[in-house]
């Protein structure tokens, strides 16, 4: 499920309107429908975090596991958004074979050090 299916799911749940969902964080209506369906395919921070207080719910509620918008790291179990960018990348990165993204990572370790 992604960010903007989750959004209607909770809204819904908790049995709260887009009319409603939209005047409790400051946006038109529209904006929330676009949300929901997509048109908008990358949420703010900032918008995901009044979303999410409005619905009384957690960030990571609404962002779960949509690789679009989490980048945990093992050590430090952080979260972070990603750009529109960010994300193409990574897809064209998942779409790469096993043997080629080992390549790209020891190539970029290379640089790092040198």
């Amino acid at each position: 499920m992604t960010v903007n299916e989750r959004i209607k799911y909770i809204r819904k749940q908790k049995g709260i309107t887009s009319v409603e969902l939209a005047h409790q964080i400051g946006v038109d209506q529209s904006t929330i429908v676009r949300y929901e369906n997509g048109a908008i395919k990358f949420i703010q921070p900032d918008m995901l975090d009044k979303i999410s207080h409005a619905l009384n719910c957690k960030v990571k509620d609404l962002i779960a596991d949509d690789y679009r918008y989490i980048s945990v790291s093992k050590q430090k179990k952080s979260v972070s958004c990603l750009s529109q960018e960010d994300t193409d990348i990574l897809n064209k990165y998942h779409s790469l074979p096993t043997q080629k993204k080992k390549d790209l990572i020891i190539e970029m370790l290379d640089e790092l050090k040198g």
